[in-house]
């Protein structure tokens, strides 16, 4: 038998709770409690499966007894039932387990025998629903899965799946709110009901909601309503909603839009339409980019300072959103010009590597990170090897790599074009660059591997061909010896 406890102060209403609820569900067993410390006590003797309680009571309130039963660990579920909307009544309902919010001066029997039903449809043991969004992130992040196996997923873990119109949203809880338990509120409304709200990541939630009117007009008007009411109880960083559907097999594309948009917040951004990313777009921000490579590899930082503002202009006016990639773009840029103007050194390297990964990680902003890597570019340029000079005919031998590293070069060849001896060229090289001519020119060739290894689509084999390795087998070997790692695993962990 389903048992529930009705908890408030003031006799009529907990009473007559107590009898719309049997009304319609007899076999039910319902009691009652008058406030927090009986209904504690009432817990402790026996279990129930659902508790309604109101908020202010004397003795002790409906949140106090919330913290209570989370300090003894009693399961039970939770409705509250207040006259406050105050959103911080509401979230504090939330962080202590509540899995319903009514209002009583909207409620109605319909409404509250609803949120039962709710509940004990959707009650699933935690680790059930934890193992849900474990499963569904590979087919948010994948275009194998189909729609049809993704809702028969969803349909194993419960009543899921929208039968009539709905939309979808991704909903991200403000930095606050990083406890583990705040669940977002979903507003109990006449005109539409969430099918599902689902943790993803932490603080990123993935939701459905099913609404009930037929005509296009009113659904959009509705979706605004109930959107407006996820935001005034949640105070999200993020809110996006996809368009309205009306075929479930379309589910699965909603959700992954939503899903690929999830940071869009780095934009500043708070409520937004969710809208597919042009292919054209991303092939233009890869322009912008590989023209920022090139002026960093001719060492053109004037011309690479204007184009950067161009490259952010862009990024930020078509809310591209895979920030993830933005920030590593970011970190290949800095890369780049400090190999291509900083005597090469292993160790230097890496620590240089770590050290600006961390800082455009840590850029929670498109202009912060605009301004990290300039910072970063401005800083390099100080650089005391940045600095020094080379003679002429030195820099003659770099400027012969740099634009024939693909090519057989040899130390003779490139002192004979020179027109000075092997002997002076190596000895002058080692000198003035502070690496051996042929450390200086597998360094080169490896920095142009490593941004053609984070295609997708780049094969080792060609790799090594594009940047005058004379084996692929060869290849691999500096790679290792250079980086610690072979190329095809440093491809897997770092391609765009």
């Amino acid at each position: 038998m389903f048992r529930i406890l009705v908890v408030d102060d003031e006799y009529p209403i907990r009473e007559g709770l107590v009898h719309m609820i049997t009304a319609e569900h007899p076999d039910f067993e319902v009691e009652s409690a008058k406030n927090g410390l009986e209904a504690l006590e009432k817990m402790d003797a026996s279990a129930f499966g659902l508790v309604i309680t109101d908020i202010r009571m004397p003795h002790m309130d409906g949140l106090e007894l919330l913290e209570k039963m989370r300090e003894k660990n009693i399961s039970t579920g939770v409705i509250v039932l207040s006259s406050y909307d105050d959103y911080p009544f509401v979230r504090s309902a939330f962080k202590n387990d509540a899995v319903d919010y009514l209002l009583k001066t909207e409620v109605d029997s319909g409404k509250l025998l609803e949120a039962i039903e709710n509940f004990r449809q959707k009650k699933r043991p935690v680790s059930d629903l934890h193992s849900l969004c474990q499963k569904l992130r590979g087919p948010l992040s994948s275009d194998l899965y189909k729609p049809a196996d993704f809702c028969a997923l969803l349909s194993s873990y419960g009543d899921f799946v929208p039968q009539n119109s709905y939309y979808c949203f991704v909903l991200k809880l403000s930095p606050d709110e990083t406890a583990a338990d705040s669940a977002p509120f979903l507003p109990l409304v006449d005109y539409a009901k969430a099918k599902f709200c689902l943790a993803i990541e932490e603080r990123l939630y993935l939701g459905c909601v099913e609404i009930r009117q037929p005509s296009l007009l009113i659904q959009l008007q509705r979706q605004a309503a109930y959107n407006r009411q996820l935001q005034k109880y949640n105070a999200p960083s993020l809110l996006l909603y996809s368009d309205i559907r009306t075929d479930s097999l379309l589910l699965l594309d909603s959700l992954r839009l939503l899903y690929s948009c999830r940071n869009l917040d780095f934009y500043g951004i708070t409520v937004h339409r969710a809208e597919h990313y042009p292919t054209a777009q991303e092939a233009q921000l890869k322009e912008y980019y590989l023209n920022l490579i090139d002026s960093f590899r001719s060492g053109a930082f004037d011309l690479a300072y204007t184009q950067i503002q161009d490259f952010f202009t862009y990024a930020a006016r078509t809310l591209y959103p895979d920030i993830a990639n933005l920030k590593a773009m970011c970190q290949n840029f800095c890369e780049t010009a400090y190999s291509h103007t900083v005597p090469f050194d292993r160790d230097a390297y890496y620590q240089y590597t770590q050290e600006i990964s961390a800082l455009f990680q840590d850029s929670c902003r498109i202009a912060s990170l605009q301004k990290c890597l300039t910072d970063t570019l401005k800083r390099l340029q100080q650089h005391p090897a940045t600095c020094t000079r080379c003679s002429q005919r030195i820099a003659q031998a770099v400027s012969i790599i740099e634009k024939n590293y693909m090519e057989e070069i040899t130390l003779s060849g490139v002192a004979q074009t020179l027109y000075i001896s092997p002997e002076y060229l190596s000895r002058s090289f080692k000198k003035e660059v502070g690496s051996n001519f042929n450390a200086y020119l597998n360094n080169v060739r490896l920095q142009h591997a490593l941004q053609l290894l984070k295609e997708p689509a780049s094969r080792i084999s060609e790799v090594a061909e594009k940047t005058g390795f004379q084996t692929p087998a060869y290849f691999s070997k500096c790679f290792k010896n250079t980086f610690g790692i072979s190329p095809q695993e440093w491809k897997v962990k770092n391609s765009l």
